[in-house]
């Protein structure tokens, strides 16, 4: 009968020891994800409306993409990144509020201009301006500043 509490009571400890595992390791992941968040919104909190600024954050390039930065733009709106390897390949795309973000490969560029395209939307980043066409309807034109 001592037996049968012992493993019982070795059971009810691995599943205790298991459970406060798992509440470790996903507080760790949430309390890394918000620390993400927080430098992020700092940095976007720290963007002035009166000033263009070319934004320097680290790493916004997507591994996948080859991280190297070819052309940093800002919009009123927008932090447009066209990021890549030898070559530009990505197209990325931070909202200034929200910090809502779109990456999308690259259908085309020259030295000029660079297109991504998702479905119907077309987004165009110029030395002056990005455009946004939807359907073939113009749904955004900012002015933009570019630094390579």
């Amino acid at each position: 009968m001592k037996f049968h509490n012992f493993r019982y009571s070795y059971q009810h400890l691995l599943q205790k020891f298991a459970l406060v595992g798992v509440a470790c390791f996903c507080l760790t992941s949430w309390a890394e994800a918000a620390s993400v968040m927080t430098t992020r919104d700092s940095l976007l909190g720290k963007l002035s409306s009166d000033k263009t600024l070319i934004a320097q954050e680290n790493n916004v390039c997507p591994e996948k993409s080859g991280r190297s930065r070819f052309v940093s733009a800002e919009t009123k709106n927008f932090l447009v990144y066209i990021c890549g390897g030898d070559e530009p390949n990505t197209y990325v795309s931070i909202a200034k509020k929200g910090g809502n973000n779109i990456v999308l490969p690259l259908f085309s560029y020259n030295e000029e201009r660079f297109v991504a395209v998702n479905r119907d939307t077309r987004y165009i980043l110029t030395r002056k301006e990005l455009t946004v066409v939807q359907n073939g309807r113009v749904i955004l034109r900012e002015r933009a500043q570019w630094k390579q």
